[in-house]
């Protein structure tokens, strides 16, 4: 050593801590380097995952409301025209329209069902649409009436006025009201069901 010149002691000792500084990246740093990069991989390859989960779900919940929306505009569609004469519903809905609309239901008679009337308008019975035909005696004021044909003409379910008389005299007028219900009779028919039936019915006359 001591015969070493300066310059070659000087190489010798960046040599040596050379050496220990490969050592120390070799044993250490290498390893956390490497550990490091395989964590960073599997945090991206985790992170690629539950993006892709979470996209799954977003599409999943989307497909989700859309058949919701869909089931209810099912539902509305059928309340519209249904799949069979539904006369108990009928009878409660012109109630519910005449409490509504301030009239008393006096009277109410339904005919036999039969195929739509057809004119140079419309082929409702081309496409197998029946009417239920009903006649509806109510009292009430003239403004009321009117609110009650104008409720049934825009109700949720299809119905078409064919004729109203109106006599009487004041606020005590009497309208006998012709109209008819529509509906498409399925091929497969189900259980008829009614929201309104949730309870013991045992009156004779509805309408009292």
């Amino acid at each position: 050593m001591k015969n070493l010149s300066k310059r070659e002691k000087i190489m010798l000792i960046t040599a040596s801590v050379l050496l220990v500084l490969y050592g120390y990246f070799r044993l250490l740093l290498l390893p956390v380097i490497t550990e490091i990069q395989v964590t960073t991989k599997n945090i991206n390859k985790y992170t690629e995952e539950l993006n892709s989960q979470n996209s799954i779900k977003l599409i999943s919940q989307n497909n989700k409301n859309q058949l919701e929306e869909l089931k209810s505009k099912i539902q509305e569609t059928l309340k519209a025209l249904p799949e069979s004469e539904r006369n108990p519903e009928i009878a409660y809905k012109v109630k519910v329209l005449g409490d509504k609309s301030g009239v008393d239901i006096d009277f109410l008679s339904f005919e036999s069902a039969q195929i739509a009337k057809q004119d140079e308008k419309n082929s409702l019975n081309e496409l197998g649409i029946i009417q239920v035909p009903l006649t509806v005696q109510v009292i009430g004021e003239y403004k009321n009436i009117l609110n009650f044909i104008n409720s049934i003409e825009n109700d949720n379910r299809i119905a078409e006025v064919d004729r109203v008389e109106i006599s009487g005299e004041d606020s005590k007028l009497k309208a006998s009201i012709s109209f008819s219900y529509l509906y498409m009779e399925a091929e497969n028919k189900k259980d008829v069901q009614y929201d309104f039936n949730k309870g013991n019915y045992g009156k004779e006359d509805l309408f009292k």
